[in-house]
C-alpha cells in the first residue's frame, strides 16, 4: 500500500487535528513565505561564495521543511532548535559538496537526518545512564490536560523503543509520507536496507501499539514492500 494512503492513520488524532497541527502548536521556527528569486543552484553558487544574503535565503526557504522533518523523527525534543540551526551550520559548511543533480531539500534532509540520529543515540545513552545512577532525567514538558498532545507523546514513547536507524525510516515512510526511493536518498543507504529497516521498525512498531487501544488505530496496515 502506498505511502500516501497509511500515513493519515498517524496524522489524524483526536479532535480532527493531525500530527501536523500539533507539530505546528509545538512551535518550530516562524517564518513567512519568501519569495524565490534564485534557482537552488544559484542559491547554492551565492552560500559557496560566502554570500550572508544567500545563507539567509536557504535557511528562510528551507527552514520549515528541516524542521518538520526533525520534529517528525525526533518528537518534542527539548533540544530541537539547536539541533535545527545545527543543521544549517553543517550546510553551510559543506556547501562546496552539494551536488546539482539531487534536490537541495533532499539534500539539507539529509543532514537533518544524520543529526537527529546523532540525538537519537545521545538519547539512548542517556536513558541508559538514568538507570546507572538511580535517578530521573527531566523530559520535555507537554500539556496533560490536550487528548491530542498525550497521543502524539504516546506515538513519540513507543518510538523510543525503535533503534534509532529503524526510527528514522519508520518516521520518514509513514508520518513524513516519503517515498521508498526518497528515503533511500536521504539516509544514504540502499533500497534493500531501507526496506528492512522499515519492516523491522513497522513490526516493533505494531507490536507495541496494538497493546493500547487508543494507539492500535494508528498502527499501519500490513505490506508486501
Amino acid at each position: 500500500m502506498p505511502a500516501s494512503a497509511q500515513k493519515p492513520a498517524l496524522r489524524l488524532l483526536v479532535g480532527g487535528r493531525g500530527l501536523d497541527e500539533a507539530a505546528a502548536s509545538e512551535g518550530g521556527p516562524k517564518t513567512h513565505e519568501a519569495p524565490k528569486p534564485l534557482a537552488d543552484e544559484d542559491l547554492m553558487a551565492g552560500v559557496r561564495r560566502g554570500q550572508a544574503s544567500a545563507a539567509d535565503a536557504l535557511f528562510r526557504r528551507y527552514a520549515t521543511p528541516v524542521w518538520r522533518t526533525l520534529l517528525w523523527v525526533l518528537g518534542d525534543d527539548p533540544e530541537l532548535e539547536d539541533i535545527h540551526q545545527e543543521v544549517f551550520v553543517q550546510a553551510l559548511r559543506s556547501a562546496h559538496r552539494f551536488r546539482h543533480d539531487a534536490p537541495l531539500q533532499s539534500w539539507l534532509c539529509a543532514i537533518a537526518v544524520n543529526c537527529a540520529r546523532s540525538r537519537l543515540r545521545y538519547r539512548r545513552r542517556r536513558r541508559w545512564l538514568s538507570f546507572v545512577i538511580d535517578d530521573e532525567l527531566p523530559e520535555a514538558s507537554f500539556d496533560p490536560n490536550d487528548p491530542t498532545a498525550c497521543r502524539v507523546r504516546a506515538v513519540y514513547l513507543l518510538l523510543d523503543q525503535l533503534d534509532p536507524d529503524s526510527r528514522i525510516v519508520f518516521s520518514l515512510r509513514f508520518i513524513e509520507g516519503l517515498s521508498l526511493g526518497e528515503i533511500a536518498d536521504v539516509t544514504g543507504v540502499s533500497l534493500g536496507t531501507v526496506k528492512r529497516r522499515l519492516r523491522r521498525g513497522r513490526d516493533r512498531f505494531t507490536r507495541l501499539a496494538s497493546q493500547d487501544p487508543d494507539l492500535r488505530p494508528l498502527c499501519p496496515e500490513p505490506s508486501h514492500e
